[in-house]
């Protein structure tokens, strides 16, 4: 279970920090990285990240449920998982994602480029997109729980088949 959820929260995580390899080897641009910082600011990135962990948990929590446990393995389950993810979360609260996603923005985009998006986000549609922003989120969650739990047998177990192989290899 806890294997499941982390690979959830991994993927989670990288397709919203996933960013062009080459981005790694270009040199930020300050007036690029300065506008970064103003488009976080206005896109709320540190609130939306809060709201993003009380999603995963629900979705960590909506699975432990529809495995066939008693009441009290489920109970117990979820604290479980409630302290494994805190702690978690508890690092992660602990990374300054306002910048990290701005020095992203900067190595991807021009400061033009950032600007213009700066523009689209004060303008009435872009506002809009932002105050949907948790709904579009939050629907895409329960959408993948879906598709997930169809999926994560055979992860599961192309997963543990893989660790078998590793372990038998390194015993070799």
């Amino acid at each position: 279970m806890k294997r499941i959820l982390y690979m959830v929260l991994a993927l989670f995580c990288c397709a919203h920090l996933a960013c062009d390899a080459n981005a790694q080897e270009k040199a930020v641009d300050a007036e690029a990285l300065k506008a970064g910082r103003e488009l976080m600011t206005l896109m709320s990135i540190h609130d939306n990240l809060d709201k993003m962990t009380e999603q995963i948990m629900a979705f960590a929590e909506t699975m432990v449920q529809q495995e066939e446990l008693t009441p009290e393995q489920a109970a117990k389950a979820k604290a479980a998982l409630h302290a494994s993810m805190k702690s978690t979360f508890d690092k992660m609260r602990e990374i300054d994602f306002d910048s990290m996603f701005a020095e992203i923005y900067a190595e991807v985009f021009t400061a033009e480029e950032i600007r213009a998006l700066i523009d689209f986000f004060k303008s009435p549609t872009g506002s809009k997109y932002l105050e949907k922003q948790q709904q579009l989120a939050t629907a895409t969650m329960q959408r993948m729980q879906v598709v997930m739990k169809d999926w994560m047998p055979d992860i599961n177990k192309e997963v543990e088949k893989a660790v078998r192989q590793a372990e038998a290899d390194a015993q070799q």
